[in-house]
C-alpha cells in the first residue's frame, strides 16, 4: 500500500498525508479480481499493477 499515491495537506502548521483511494476500494477492487479472474486459462492468475501516472 506504501506505493500508492498520497496528497499532502498542510493545517495549522502540521502536514498530513491523506491516501488517494480508500483502503475499503483497493480491497473491493483485489476482490472483484480475484473472482471474476478468467478460469478457463490454464496459467492465468490476477496481476496488479501500480504505474505513477
Amino acid at each position: 500500500m506504501d506505493q500508492l499515491p498520497t496528497n499532502e495537506v498542510i493545517e495549522s502548521a502540521l502536514r498530513q498525508q491523506l491516501k488517494i483511494y480508500p483502503d475499503k476500494a483497493i480491497r473491493e477492487f483485489v476482490a472483484n479480481a480475484i473472482i471474476h479472474q478468467d478460469l478457463s486459462i490454464t496459467g492465468a492468475g490476477v496481476m496488479v499493477e501500480v504505474f505513477k501516472d
